[in-house]
């Protein structure tokens, strides 16, 4: 029998039930989630449906519990098993496969993004909720569950957790007793977790007068699960738990801020002085998710994050106004994760040295991270070094680029995208000087100043008056006086010419032939583009034939987290573990890679 418990292709399972996850909360902050939903998503999401059922079938609970214990569940599916209650905690020792639990969420989310109204999760929430509400937890329990499903991804529209959460607390005011809120919303209370997944609604009034008037348990509760939250973030310890969590942080705490403004107790001594503090944790991780959709490729480092997130001008507004304004601002805002706290100095975090894990987002995180924020593949192409200019004065895309805006500019923009696209501010002495604003009408010249300003946020920090008209210039020459065009153009002049280098390397690694010169060439290849699936799949192939078995495994897996609908990826990890003596995973990997390799031949005849 397989033995799961620390197999790689289990690990491999956890990452890609994670992008999942990661999907939930990104899509709060993105504006193109339904199309991501169907076109990113879907795909991955039916390849490890096929994988989860596997791993339950092999060895049920040593699957699940890595996997998904602890996730909130909810019915969501005509194949949930009917003996399965319709909300809760998942339990690796319940009923609920993996496979339905995943379902289960992708029709949330689908649910949600699609054409249906709104009220339809509404009512599906609150519904869940009540189920746990006549569980021993009581209503405390259903609190818990709507934010669980908020902060784990289920939830992915805001509103929905708001609506369920003051539908529910409204109703509270209305019954005598908890136990009524289940016949103050539905029909009729159901007797059986399947009958309970049919109850339907009845019309039902949230305005009639309050029998139990009083609010302070339940709100003392949504404080100390927001501050529970708020810890949680505060001691992530990778760059990708950060991310995540920051982003989770601001719908979760708009959901509790909201609910205090609905009952319009927000002013009260006993909470004016927590709230205050969780209002100004939620503008930090607004203004972290916002400033990720202006230039998201750049997030994938954790330099970026600390440079141009709050916490760098919190630093430089706070420091040396009071003896201890470090210690206040940890104390009393979410800018810092605990592992990095001892890095803070007046101008932010120092880059160096950063804990493993740190530098940039992880092959997990890349794949999903890259279609929900970066609108495009872009993620893998995302260089770990800038570009210097003579890389970029080399690459015949860029001398095209030049050519075909004119000669009698070519030195001027020539430095200006090496400026744009090394993300380095030009130094004082050699900045630019476009020609001044001519009189032609460029038409909607906020939004192309707008635009424009995306692009050169860090050159706002060495106080150049004119870099946001050299911007605007710039975009005019570039995009012919249209927004999109300008952005479109930057986006692919700097991916065409990472995909020039990404060729160059692997034609030099196939030209030369030996396995120790071609795998330096992929070493040097997946050092600079770490999310660029294929690098990694051959620099594998390279390690296992130089012998260094180890390292060709982590880099296999690396590739298949990156991309997993790859046969031939699986038939190598096969090979790799064969030899490593892991038999069982080596078998399991072939198989894999024959369901793959029939299910891409299937795609093809279509």
């Amino acid at each position: 029998m397989v033995q799961l418990r620390g197999s790689p292709i289990l690990h491999i399972a956890q990452s890609l039930f994670g992008q999942m996850r990661a999907f939930g909360i990104l899509a709060n902050h993105s504006t193109r989630a339904s199309e991501v939903l169907n076109s990113a998503i879907l795909p991955r999401l039916a390849f490890l449906k096929m994988l989860l059922a596997a791993l339950d079938h092999i060895d049920p609970e040593a699957s699940r519990e890595p996997i998904a214990s602890g996730d909130p569940i909810i019915y969501n599916t005509l194949d949930w098993p009917p003996t399965a209650p319709p909300a809760g905690v998942f339990e690796p020792s319940g009923n609920v496969p993996l496979e339905r639990h995943l379902n289960s969420w992708y029709l949330s989310w689908n649910l949600q993004l699609g054409e249906s109204p709104q009220s339809a999760m509404i009512l599906k929430v609150v519904r869940a909720a009540l189920w746990l509400v006549k569980s021993p937890g009581g209503i405390d329990a259903a609190i818990q569950y709507v934010i669980d499903l908020q902060v784990k991804g289920v939830i992915v529209d805001r509103l929905v957790a708001i609506q369920a959460m003051i539908w529910l607390l409204r109703a509270r005011r209305c019954v005598h007793d908890d136990s009524d809120l289940a016949d103050f919303f539905l029909e009729r209370a159901p007797s059986s977790a399947s009958e309970w997944t049919r109850a339907q609604f009845k019309e039902f009034n949230l305005d009639k007068p309050a029998v139990r008037p009083e609010l302070t348990d339940d709100l003392s509760l949504l404080l100390d699960r927001a501050e529970s939250e708020i810890d949680q973030v505060l001691s992530a310890d990778s760059y990708d738990a950060w991310l995540l969590g920051q982003m989770a942080l601001h719908p979760m705490l708009s959901t509790v801020v909201s609910v205090f403004h609905e009952f319009q107790v927000q002013d009260e001594l006993q909470f004016v002085t927590k709230l205050t503090r969780l209002e100004e944790i939620r503008a930090d991780a607004g203004g972290f998710g916002r400033l990720f959709r202006i230039w998201s490729g750049q997030f994938l480092t954790f330099k970026y994050t600390s440079d141009f997130t709050m916490c760098a001008t919190a630093c430089c507004l706070l420091s040396g106004k009071t003896a201890d304004w470090k210690d206040r601002m940890l104390d009393e805002r979410a800018l810092v994760p605990t592992c990095l706290q001892h890095l803070v100095t007046e101008f932010g975090i120092r880059e160096h040295p950063l804990p493993d894990g740190w530098a940039r987002i992880s092959e997990t995180l890349a794949p999903i991270a890259g279609p929900t924020l970066l609108h495009d593949d872009a993620y893998m192409f995302s260089r770990v070094e800038l570009f210097q200019p003579d890389e970029i004065e080399n690459a015949p895309s860029l001398a095209e680029f030049l050519e075909s805006i004119g000669s009698s500019r070519d030195l001027a923009m020539k430095n200006a995208v090496i400026q744009l696209l090394c993300k380095q501010a030009p130094s004082r002495n050699g900045q630019i000087t476009f020609s001044e604003s001519s009189s032609e009408e460029i038409g909607d010249i906020e939004r192309l100043e707008a635009i424009s300003a995306q692009y050169n946020q860090k050159y706002a920090q060495i106080g150049s008056e004119d870099m946001s008209r050299e911007a605007v210039d710039l975009f005019r020459a570039v995009g012919k006086f249209n927004p999109d065009e300008a952005e479109s153009a930057l986006r692919g002049l700097y991916r065409s010419i990472c995909a020039d280098e990404i060729d160059d390397f692997i034609n030099r690694a196939f030209e030369q032939g030996k396995a120790g010169s071609a795998r330096e060439c992929f070493d040097r290849l997946c050092y600079l583009y770490p999310y660029f699936h294929s690098g990694q799949a051959e620099r594998a192939v390279r390690l296992d034939e130089d012998g260094q078995t180890h390292a060709a495994l982590n880099c296999m897996l690396r590739a298949i987290i990156l991309e997993p609908r790859e046969a031939t990826r699986w038939h190598s990890l096969g090979v790799i573990l064969k030899k490593l003596g892991r038999n069982d995973d080596a078998i399991l990997a072939y198989g894999l890679a024959k369901i793959v390799h029939d299910e891409e031949a299937k795609s093809t005849q279509r």
